[in-house]
């Protein structure tokens, strides 16, 4: 059965960094991750105000779930990131996964509320995030979001709960350990 990794969290939780470090460490296995759908709808369509960042957002759900299953219908490995916040996209995506025959594994990262609060707004003023998802809007609407855990996808039955405040490199390596296992 060819490997699906389902990375988890909220926003800022540190779900892309390890998405990428997994991937090179796996064997550049492909990551399909949301916000990258979404900032190419924002270039390709511009971007206005928050509504229309939650539009897109919608948009970049349905074409996430269209490459994951372009992917699977290869048997390729593949990881499959973003933050879930309904459980229909985990319906979804466990659906694909029964038909293509995937091992599922799902990483949720998490971090105290404090410490999301910090990145997000952070990673909002630095300017290094695609200015469409106007998260500089948001900064109070994610702080109370924070306090709450957030959605596992449900595709899996044992998620690994990831810490990311402080990933030791024995963590990380046992993580990449455990993903290497559902690939053989």
């Amino acid at each position: 059965m060819p490997p699906l990794i389902v990375i988890s969290g909220h926003p800022a939780s540190g779900k892309t960094t390890v998405a990428e470090r997994l991937a090179n460490d796996l064997g550049t296995w492909p990551v399909i991750s949301r916000d990258s759908i979404k900032e190419s709808l924002f270039d390709r369509l511009g971007w206005q105000d928050r509504a229309w960042s939650q539009k897109l957002g919608q948009a970049s759900w349905e074409l996430w779930s269209w490459a994951i299953e372009l992917l699977m219908k290869t048997h390729h490995p593949l990881i499959a990131e973003s933050n879930f916040s309904g459980t229909q996209a985990g319906i979804h995506l466990r659906h694909l996964a029964d038909h293509y025959a995937y091992a599922c594994l799902e990483i949720h990262c998490v971090a105290p509320p404090d410490v999301l609060t910090q990145r997000f707004a952070d990673r909002a003023m630095s300017g290094a995030r695609h200015p469409g998802h106007q998260d500089h809007q948001n900064l109070e609407e994610f702080a109370e979001r924070f306090q709450k855990p957030a959605m596992l996808s449900g595709i899996c039955s044992d998620p690994i709960l990831l810490p990311t405040e402080n990933l030791s490199q024995a963590a990380y390596k046992d993580l990449v350990r455990r993903c290497r296992t559902i690939a053989h």
